[in-house]
């Protein structure tokens, strides 16, 4: 009987000395590119209120990946600060909603209320979102139940950055995480995952944007940057159309991305391919695909461009 008090008081005092290590101190992520397919570098800072032992193989894992994209199993991750990572982690994709995790191992003891970092490198998503609700979880260890069998885990949401990436704003018209009468998006572009949403214009790099926990700038002004013109006004006659634009973010061929111009109605010209020249002829496929009825052509482009740059 006295073994059984002992061993039972035993298992308590180790339940206890989990419940203080189900904490982690700090949690923080962030990225630094914004662009769509870009390569993206997530920047992942941790600490545990309690030393962590690497004799016991615990591990990290940062959840909810959203979208990310990179090939399933090891790759290499960058340890910035301190050799208690191992020099690689496992990607696990998850293939239902996307919302994939990265798991990293703990090769040497950790100091208890002491910030670790390690970074690795995803390719963003093809298109815009925000920045989802990721998560970091502690396992590996001893794991707490509670007394009805329930498994008690470290899993808790992570800080984002509210900052930016340099040169990336984010105004609400960019960015569906907005709210009431917020003129700028409640997060910063270096939020983890964050992608940018394309759009035709320019804008001011560095003024569009300002985090929740700073004053708001009136300093917004972005510019349209789409110019249209033609080489004859006179009726039935040959007519040029000469289109120039500017976008925000790269467009890049891996995604497939199209032009598609519309409203020229009343034309004369049938549906066929029409011949596509300019400056930057060899950005854009040789010809684009005219719709009489619609007044529309679309046309496909064959290089990767870059933002803020006239294409014409």
């Amino acid at each position: 009987m006295y073994m059984l008090d002992t061993y039972s008081n035993f298992v308590l005092y180790l339940q206890r000395i989990y419940h203080m290590l189900t904490h982690m101190h700090t949690s923080h992520a962030h990225n630094n590119n914004t662009i769509i397919t870009d390569n993206n570098t997530i920047t992942v800072t941790v600490s545990s209120n309690f030393k962590l032992l690497s004799t016991c193989a615990p591990t990290i894992t940062i959840k909810n990946l959203q979208n990310a994209i990179h090939a399933p199993g090891n790759f290499s991750v960058v340890v910035n600060s301190s050799s208690q990572f191992a020099s690689t982690a496992l990607w696990n994709v998850d293939e239902t909603d996307k919302s994939h995790h990265v798991v990293i191992v703990l090769d040497e003891d950790t100091v208890a209320s002491t910030e670790y970092l390690f970074s690795f490198v995803v390719r963003n998503p093809v298109k815009h979102q925000v920045s989802p609700a990721v998560e970091v979880e502690l396992s590996g260890i001893l794991v707490r139940k509670t007394s009805s069998g329930a498994e008690v885990r470290v899993d808790q949401a992570m800080d984002k950055d509210l900052g930016n990436v340099a040169d990336a704003y984010n105004p609400c018209y960019l960015n569906s995480n907005c709210e009431g009468s917020w003129t700028w998006a409640r997060e910063g572009t270096a939020a983890p995952l964050f992608v940018r949403n394309a759009a035709f214009e320019a804008g001011q790099a560095g003024l569009h944007h300002r985090p929740e926990n700073l004053t708001n700038s009136g300093a917004f002004n972005h510019t349209e940057s789409t110019f249209a013109s033609q080489s004859s006004w006179q009726p039935c006659d040959l007519n040029t159309l000469t289109i120039e634009f500017k976008t925000n973010v790269p467009l890049n061929t891996v995604c497939s991305p199209e032009i598609t111009l519309v409203g020229f109605v009343r034309t004369l010209s049938g549906d066929q391919e029409l011949l596509i020249s300019g400056p930057n002829a060899s950005v854009f496929a040789a010809t684009g695909a005219w719709s009489k009825a619609d007044g529309k052509i679309v046309i496909q482009i064959r290089e990767n461009t870059m933002p803020d740059m006239p294409y014409r």
